[in-house]
This record gives structure tokens, C-alpha cells and sequence, in this order.
């Protein structure tokens, strides 16, 4: 009873809570998830949760993320028409094996040389634009009186700026100036 009165105090708890864009994709994220471990995340939702995640969440950000959300967009093409061309694989381990099984790929010394464009290549920067925007979510709780210029840039100068190019790097601090304010 006692038990039962606190399962539905928290449940009612549950409910009252504000549901948010970023909300919603946390949810789509976790959908996407093969096992609890996390280990695998099924093609189809992972997809899904990116396209969320720009549409509803990053896009309401300004322009100032548009080139990010552009260059997601165009990995996320990249991702899908392999996918498709290898007959939808359900997981992205499965995707990545199945790439590799084409011989696109070659052994290295260090392991494979992944060839761009393809699918491979598409998630690892998937992998850090999300990296980069869960730091911008991080700087925007921690300095919330700081202009997005600045959050924008811290976020970029811990994840993304290392694998940048000299033109990259230059492009994303003239984009910052340009949204300063």
C-alpha cells in the first residue's frame, strides 16, 4: 500500500514533467539502442535520432550552428545511400562489417584505411558533431550568461578543432565573429 502509494506518487511525478524538444530526442536516442549496454544501436532509429536531434533541437540554436547541421546532413546522406546499397543492415556494427566485406576499405599498419566518401568515414564525423554538440549543451548549462558565439566556440575548440584543417578552423572562427553578440 505504502509501496504502491509511492509507485504512483512517482509516476504522477513522471507525468507532470515538461516534455521538451530535447526531451523527445533523448528518448529517440535511447530507442535507438540495441542492448542497455549500448554496444549496438539499430540503424534505423540511429538515423531517425539524428534527424531529430538537428531538426528539433540544433536548428533552434540560430544560424550559427547551419554549417554543422549542413555537414551532418550531408554524412547523413552518405550513411543512408550505403545503407540502402547493402540492403538496410539493422545495426551500425552490421552496416560497418558489411562496408568493410565490399573491399572498399584496405588493411593498414595501424588497421584499416577507411576510403572517403563512405559509410565509415560518415559516422566517425557523426560521431564527433555529436561530441561537439553535447559540449555545446555543457557550455550552455555551465555559462548560461555567455553569447552563443562563445559557447559555440569553446564547444568546437574541445572536440572538433583538432581534426580540422587550417581552411576548416578559419571558416568556423570567421562564422563564430559573424554571430558574436
Amino acid at each position: 500500500t505504502s509501496a504502491s502509494t509511492s509507485s504512483s506518487a512517482a509516476e504522477a511525478a513522471a507525468l507532470s514533467i515538461p516534455r521538451t524538444a530535447l526531451h523527445a530526442v533523448a528518448h529517440e536516442w535511447a530507442s535507438a539502442l540495441v542492448s542497455s549496454e549500448g554496444e549496438d544501436v539499430h540503424m534505423d532509429a540511429l538515423l531517425k535520432a539524428f534527424d531529430s536531434l538537428n531538426r528539433d533541437v540544433m536548428d533552434r540554436l540560430g544560424a550559427i550552428m547551419a554549417p554543422s547541421i549542413k555537414n551532418d546532413n550531408k554524412n547523413l546522406q552518405v550513411v543512408r545511400k550505403v545503407w540502402s546499397e547493402l540492403q538496410r543492415p539493422a545495426s551500425l556494427h552490421a552496416l560497418l562489417r558489411a562496408e568493410v566485406g565490399t573491399g572498399i576499405h584496405k588493411p593498414g599498419s595501424a588497421g584499416m584505411v577507411l576510403r572517403d566518401p563512405s559509410a565509415a568515414v560518415a559516422i566517425v564525423w557523426l560521431r564527433r558533431a555529436l561530441a561537439f554538440e553535447t559540449a555545446i549543451f555543457y557550455e550552455l548549462v555551465s555559462n548560461r550568461a555567455a553569447p552563443m558565439s562563445t559557447v559555440v566556440g569553446n564547444a568546437y575548440t574541445k572536440t572538433l578543432e583538432r581534426h580540422h584543417n587550417w581552411v576548416l578552423k578559419s571558416t568556423m572562427k570567421v562564422g563564430r565573429l559573424s554571430h558574436q553578440g
